[in-house]
């Protein structure tokens, strides 16, 4: 960019700051209108102290020039607090996220209550999810931003069933996002439209378009869950998954049958959790990856095999992980390490292998710290802290004090 260009129009990036600033403390202020009727589940001390230190790990990378990931990884801790039922920590933690995604965080927020039966409280912040929707901030440069926003919106009008609100939202979103809300539909519609479901999924796959075959495989998914007790329905929504997923990548035909598994599992159906599993193997075993890559997907099912009550498999799959893990150490790269040892750690805690998940999860933060440089060092730290959360893994006290220790040693270099 040329000095003059860049003189220019360095006035109005600030303008714009300062009315990205202003559009944010006005959301925030009218957030606290009332405060929402869903409460937080009381958790253990260790698993919130965790996530506080995820989001302030995440919140100390500098905007310049990592505003993208310190939002990312803001909203991770969002998910990480949804998922915990805990949606006021949420709520708390989106509204100091300064990219789209607090458009993100107000929607989902919203979305969690509508289906939590809190349904006075939805307008309030999808009102607020929308103002940032339709007005734009400096940070969203992109209209698939705005439009994500729009479908999270879309999916609480969906719980609440407002069929004609959440059809019109997704009117225009982003190739990749359409068919999204289905989902949704899938779990609130009554059961005479399960036909026209089918039918419809059958349709967008008929295209061959990737996005909208991922997101009819994903509604697929939800009404074989719905429907597991009927083996019928349930017979063909996993026939419509396992004709149609051969068209999409591996890794993604693999989390489709990783998915149905665990819901057979839910449900109380070890048999057919097994059976899926076994399918997932296949696609596992018909490919050569990369170590860093095949080792999260070999521990997940090794977790779920234990579940399953295949304990004896299960153990000798996560052995052979972690051997992989040892004998290709040398030549993964230092940024994928702790990403390859957290899955392992999981699947030996579900075993209820305390020790060795322990001790995973302690190497996982030492090969965190391996990277000088502290943005890798922040993502790894702050997935390390949201594992051990969301798992209930509590970690003792050398381990607490350890990444406590990598949180307040984040600094430049970034």
């Amino acid at each position: 960019m040329n000095t003059l260009l860049r003189t220019a129009l360095v006035p109005s990036l600030l303008l714009l700051a300062a009315g990205a600033v202003a559009l944010f403390a006005m959301n925030r202020d009218a957030a606290r209108v009332r405060a929402a009727s869903v409460s937080d589940k009381t958790l253990p001390e260790f698993r919130a102290q965790l996530v506080d230190l995820a989001f302030a790990s995440a919140s100390m990378l500098p905007a310049k020039p990592h505003i993208r990931t310190r939002c990312r990884l803001q909203d991770d801790v969002v998910q990480a607090w949804l998922a915990l039922d805990a949606p006021h920590k949420a709520l708390a933690c989106a509204e100091k996220i300064e990219d789209w995604r607090r458009g993100l965080g107000y929607a989902d927020f919203a979305c969690y209550a509508a289906r939590h039966g809190a349904t006075e409280e939805v307008q309030q912040y999808l009102d607020l999810a929308r103002k940032i929707s339709e007005q734009g901030e400096p940070m969203i440069t992109q209209d698939w931003q705005k439009g994500r926003i729009r479908v999270a919106i879309a999916k609480a009008h969906a719980w609440l069933d407002h069929a004609k609100e959440s059809t019109a939202l997704e009117t225009g979103v982003d190739h990749a996002d359409m068919g999204q809300v289905d989902a949704v539909r899938a779990l609130r519609s009554d059961d005479n439209a399960f036909d026209a479901q089918i039918d419809s999924l059958q349709k967008s796959l008929a295209t061959g378009d990737f996005d909208l075959s991922r997101n009819a495989l994903a509604t697929g998914a939800q009404l074989f869950d719905r429907y597991f007790a009927d083996p019928n329905r349930r017979a063909r929504a996993e026939a419509l998954i396992e004709s149609s997923s051969g068209k999409l990548p591996i890794e993604i035909r693999f989390d489709h049958f990783m998915e149905l598994a665990s819901f057979a599992w839910e449900h109380k159906d070890a048999p057919a959790a097994l059976r899926l599993a076994d399918q997932a193997q296949a696609l596992l075993d018909g490919v050569t990856w990369l170590p860093e890559n095949y080792i999260p997907l070999a521990s997940r099912l090794a977790t779920l095999r234990f579940r399953a009550g295949a304990t004896e498999q299960a153990r000798a799959s996560a052995d052979a992980a972690l051997a992989l893990f040892d004998e290709k150490h040398a030549l993964i790269v230092d940024i994928y390490c702790a990403g390859a040892l957290r899955p392992l750690a999981e699947t030996y805690a579900a075993m209820g292998d305390r020790a060795k998940a322990l001790a995973l999860y302690k190497r996982a933060v030492e090969e965190s710290v391996r990277n000088p440089n502290s943005r890798p060092r922040v993502e790894d730290l702050v997935a390390t802290c949201l594992s051990l959360a969301l798992n209930g893994f509590e970690p003792d006290a050398e381990l607490k004090a350890r990444l406590e220790q990598v949180s307040k040693g984040l600094g430049a270099p970034w």
